[in-house]
């Protein structure tokens, strides 16, 4: 989607998979693994400093429903080519970027990093216990229970406490895997560039 009144571009992966034999909670966790570490910048500081040469490119996730399935999103947003101030492709870089964190992510003998999976495993259940705390936010995850009995939705999107805390770097691998190949993937480009390098 191109709009030349857009001086920032937009890339969002979207992975939608059924859970079938998964976690809700496994499945939750592998987009913050995604987006935290991988391979080439594997701590929070070589990650932020990736970003900060990208003249502030963020990487986000999100965890929502599609219909029935579960998607997992990554989007990054960085500012057009043609602001960069030494001819920098930031495009190109926005993506090569995406790419490592989605297909080399931060592994140990085979399977997440057992320290970051630690970390963002505490943190998930902190947000699983947070919606409680959250009358609007639990408000809504108790409608979802009475409105969607029965279907997907009529579940927590993110497990629960107890599914939070049981992960594991191999139950989360297996996850990974799964979304990566077997998941629908699309891929939403939107913003001042034709977006032909994203291509």
């Amino acid at each position: 989607l191109t709009d030349s009144h857009f001086k920032i571009n937009q890339i969002s992966i979207n992975i939608y998979t059924d859970f079938e034999d998964l976690s809700r909670a496994d499945c939750a966790l592998v987009s913050y693994l995604l987006t935290d570490s991988c391979e080439r910048y594997p701590d929070y500081k070589s990650m932020s400093n990736r970003y900060a040469d990208l003249y502030g490119m963020t990487c986000v996730n999100n965890n929502t429903f599609g219909g029935d399935m579960f998607c997992s999103s990554i989007t990054a947003s960085v500012i057009g080519d043609g602001y960069a101030l030494n001819g920098e492709q930031l495009e190109r870089g926005c993506c090569e970027t995406l790419l490592e964190c989605l297909f080399r992510p931060k592994t140990k003998d085979g399977a997440f990093d057992p320290q970051t999976v630690s970390v963002l495993r505490a943190e998930l259940a902190d947000i699983i216990r947070g919606i409680v705390n959250d009358k609007k936010a639990l408000a809504k995850y108790n409608a979802a229970f009475t409105a969607f009995e029965g279907e997907p939705q009529g579940k927590g999107l993110l497990g629960t406490v107890q599914e939070a805390e049981s992960i594991t770097p191999e139950s989360a691998w297996r996850a990974y895997r799964r979304l990566i190949e077997r998941g629908h993937i699309e891929i939403i480009c939107a913003g001042g560039s034709d977006f032909s390098t994203a291509e």
